[in-house]
């Protein structure tokens, strides 16, 4: 039989949970060690020796944000081949498979030429030409299969005790990571060097075949994908975050491997990687490895910087996305440059809407039956910071009901100030949102290193003092400034109403 803990016990356990909390949380120090390489290449190091494992993160700046047009895609593509191998691992012949490679670089050549023709109606695409051309590819395809040893770097690390393998890219940077035991720290050094060495882009084309489908899957035919592609599309018109990271379908088809090739020659330099390491390591042995291992990976100039800024946003914009599912709708406000004080505020003001069964947007939207769900939260990208709100009516609300519902909770947080508790409760959630964080090493170590790339310094990691300092007024101060219809711009998803088909008499002969 099971004991019920009663109303004050549970208050009072309550209550030193938060306190015990804020405590560790305060407590908690980080004993980062930084070293930079003669070649650039950054590289971050906690020791923590409670388990014999240890976390390792290697972090590109690189993304969505530096593809331009014809290259959309190429950084999801590039992260794609990465795991293709070198010219050590994932085949047993380079030198026998290096001319397959080029051979069918030159067919490729001569599709696109023909493609080309297609551009336009002046023109005329021989499409037998093509076909047979790709029928030639897909030959030479097959004779390459015979060197390669398929997925041999997955098998390297999961034969020595990897989890979580694996890698992301998002608008502003591109990461590989995996957990290790500690003991296989050397193993780590010579893939990950090797990878960023020597990497061979073998299986190109059939890979960029499967980074088509993943877009049809994940944007082409899922309702949120297509809503956030056509919204961020019109959010930003200057800054390059207007596309989906994985790229246009027609930018897809025309990426080639040389393009791609330079595209990592430029952004997978030492002196725009960093190299975060969390757990039972010894950080002069680890340097020793790292020197020795990637210390003569050759130094590039860095890439330049975005200058591009978004221009003052002179009225609402408002799309309309048709599609068959049910009817939801994005709603985006820009905000300050990064690090400015007012993304603090934003900050804060996401939690007070979105965090949890206790915040705004859940008990006056969702508990009141005028929506599925609703979350409201601050996107600080590595160029801007945008507020973005999505919430799924609930019938028989419509998306102007639950958009009228939204923009009066907006409304309250310009004129009604936030109280002393409810901002308390807010600072409890940044306390275990970081305690989250850091209970894991490779928490650790992702977030070390997008501080390190991103704000000049790991130190920054940790800024739940700016949010803490935000005040009631500081709130409403910021609600006014950057929750206008002006800077608004909305996106819907209007279900898209099936055809009636008309039936028609037959006649019988």
């Amino acid at each position: 039989m099971r004991r019920k803990i009663s109303p004050v016990i549970a208050v009072i356990l309550l209550a030193l949970l938060f306190i015990t909390s804020q405590a560790l949380a305060k407590e908690v120090k980080l004993d980062v060690k930084k070293h930079v390489l003669p070649n650039g290449l950054t590289v971050l190091i906690i020791e923590k020796h409670d388990a014999p494992l240890v976390a390792l993160y290697r972090y590109h700046k690189v993304g969505g944000v530096n593809e331009y047009s014809g290259m959309f895609g190429a950084s999801h593509l590039l992260e794609h081949m990465m795991f293709k191998g070198t010219k050590k691992i994932g085949t047993w012949n380079y030198e026998a498979e290096k001319p397959i490679m080029a051979k069918i670089d030159k067919l490729v050549d001569e599709i696109d030429r023909e493609r080309a023709k297609g551009i336009s109606d002046y023109h005329k695409m021989d499409k037998a030409k093509v076909k047979k051309l790709w029928d030639e590819v897909h030959k030479l395809q097959k004779e390459q299969r015979k060197y390669i040893r398929k997925n041999e770097l997955d098998f390297l690390y999961e034969g020595h005790g990897a989890r979580g393998l694996n890698a992301s890219t998002g608008y502003d940077a591109t990461d590989y990571y995996c957990n290790l035991p500690s003991n296989k720290l050397e193993l780590w050094m010579f893939i990950e060097s090797d990878r960023m060495k020597e990497p061979v882009f073998r299986e190109f084309y059939p890979e960029r075949d499967v980074v088509y489908e993943e877009r049809r899957m994940r944007t082409d035919n899922n309702p949120n994908g297509l809503l956030f592609e056509n919204f961020f599309s019109h959010f930003f018109v200057a800054i390059p975050y207007g596309q989906d990271v994985v790229g246009w379908a027609t930018d897809i088809e025309s990426l080639r491997r040389d393009k791609i090739e330079k595209y990592f020659r430029k952004y997978y330099s030492p002196g725009n990687t960093i190299i975060a390491i969390v757990g039972d390591v010894n950080e002069e042995k680890t340097m020793k490895l790292i020197k020795e291992y990637f210390g003569n990976i050759p130094a590039q100039p860095l890439p330049e910087p975005i200058y591009a800024k978004e221009p003052l946003q002179r009225g609402e914009r408002r799309i309309k996305v048709k599609y068959e599912a049910a009817p939801r709708v994005v709603i985006g406000f820009h905000g300050p440059k990064p690090g400015h004080p007012d993304q603090y505020v934003l900050d804060v003001i996401s939690s007070l809407l979105s965090s949890g069964r206790t915040s705004r947007f859940y008990k006056n939207l969702v508990r009141k039956n005028i929506a599925f769900g609703v979350s409201g939260s601050n996107w600080t990208f590595g160029y801007a910071n945008a507020f973005v709100v999505m919430g799924s009516p609930k019938n028989p609300n419509t998306t102007q009901d639950l958009e009228k519902a939204i923009y009066a909770e907006l409304e309250r947080l310009k004129t009604k100030p936030v109280g002393k508790r409810e901002l308390q409760k807010i600072h409890n959630k940044i306390d275990a949102r970081y305690l989250k964080i850091i209970s894991t090493n490779m928490g650790m170590a992702q977030h070390l290193a997008h501080a390190e790339a991103w704000t000049g310094s790991w130190k920054n990691f940790d800024e739940r003092d700016k949010m803490k300092m935000v005040s009631a007024d500081d709130i409403m101060r910021v609600a006014k400034k950057y929750f206008t219809s002006d800077n608004r711009t909305v996106t819907v998803l209007v279900k898209k109403e099936k055809k009636k088909e008309v039936k028609q008499d037959s006649e019988k002969p």
